[in-house]
């Protein structure tokens, strides 16, 4: 089993840094978090994004913090 962190590429952290909260339409017009959908955030490498798309792929459902798993220990590591 290969297992790596994938993260969000619209994950609101960085908007809300610091106490920061987003505002009303942002909150309202915010993609929510697909784990089978998800982009994943492009600074972490291609290894994420490799993992995510492969077949038989599981994504754990942490928005920020999503974990992706390809193997027979997949979906127990992702749950």
């Amino acid at each position: 089993t290969v297992m790596g962190y994938a993260s969000w590429d619209r994950s609101p952290y960085e908007e809300t840094l610091n106490g920061a909260r987003l505002d009303d339409k942002a909150r309202r017009t915010w993609p929510p978090f697909d784990p089978a959908t998800a982009g994943t955030y492009r600074g972490f490498g291609l290894l994420n994004q490799f993992l995510v798309q492969a077949p038989g792929a599981r994504r754990s459902a942490h928005p920020d913090a999503s974990m992706v798993a390809v193997g027979p220990l997949a979906e127990t590591l992702t749950e």
